[in-house]
């Protein structure tokens, strides 16, 4: 539908602020750590590398290194256009970022979602000055859980302070937080975990955030 290549590099659990442990880079095993794009290759070796037939497995370690920004982002950085699909993950940093944008940004701390964002963005750039880069929007913009009605307000801020395009799924679903007259919050009909769209065995889910992605992408291009 698209008419070009897509590569996706995304991976499930993954979040873009750095987990701490004091003022050290965490190296707790959890997915979510395991799994964040903003470590370089070095640092998930010096986390978890040691942690290997203790903690985490062979495989484990291996995903977790190729989950670096440096593996997922920084070989393809030319292509046409770049999609950054963040958010959700690091929704517990988000009330934070939301209160003080421009100074996290500024300060381009990667232990914040701001400065984390702007040092990827400076690595996309720096990469490629040409790149074109696009935020996908949350698709609802309801307080289904904590924080998720934070995820689509810190997206419109990135897209409002860096001038990027932005594909405002939470506008287009339809997915809210009504109940129908059988006590079904809506979102759940269509999402029954209230997160993961493939939860919907019907894949009516899918197909629609398919198609919205994909003409959003269109007007984009």
């Amino acid at each position: 539908k698209l008419g070009a290549v897509v590569n996706n590099q995304g991976r499930g659990s993954s979040s873009i602020t750095l987990q701490m442990d004091g003022g050290s880079i965490s190296d707790d095993p959890t997915p979510g750590n395991l799994r964040l794009l903003t470590h370089t290759i070095s640092e998930k070796q010096a986390l978890f590398e040691s942690q290997i037939g203790v903690n985490i497995s062979q495989s484990e370690y291996d995903d977790a290194v190729s989950c670096s920004y440096e593996n997922r982002l920084v070989p393809f950085l030319d292509y046409d256009l770049i999609v950054f699909d963040h958010g959700y993950n690091d929704r517990i940093h988000l009330s934070d970022f939301l209160a003080d944008p421009n100074g996290q940004i500024a300060a381009k701390d990667r232990s914040t979602f701001g400065g984390a964002f702007k040092y990827l963005y400076d690595v996309m750039l720096d990469g490629n000055p040409n790149a074109r880069i696009v935020i996908l929007g949350h698709y609802t913009d309801k307080e289904v859980s904590e924080n998720v009605s934070l995820v689509w307000q810190a997206q419109d801020k990135l897209a409002e302070i860096f001038n990027l395009p932005i594909i405002k799924l939470w506008e287009q679903t339809g997915f809210n937080d009504q109940v129908d007259s059988e006590g079904n919050l809506r979102l759940e009909v269509w999402i029954p975990d209230l997160v993961h769209p493939h939860t919907d065995t019907t894949g009516k889910c899918q197909a629609l955030l398919g198609e919205l992605v994909s003409e959003g992408l269109k007007d984009i291009r």
